[in-house]
């Protein structure tokens, strides 16, 4: 996440840079796997992620 090149989202799902190519590499390939994958939320909503903060990292996606 630090690189921007994977990101949670405010429709939680993991979302995945588009500039990943699984042929470069097997982490490459496990981190386009998580594409579309749910997010594993908390039980308790008190400690679900802020909308705000979750759209701010989604935005910070490399294209």
């Amino acid at each position: 996440m630090d690189r921007n090149l994977i990101a949670p989202c405010p429709d939680h799902h993991w979302h995945v840079s588009k500039i990943l190519d699984p042929r470069r590499s097997n982490g490459e390939k496990e981190l386009l796997e998580l594409s579309g994958q749910s997010l594993l939320l908390p039980q308790d909503l008190a400690f679900n992620p802020d909308a705000e903060g979750l759209k701010w990292r989604c935005q910070k996606l490399i294209a």
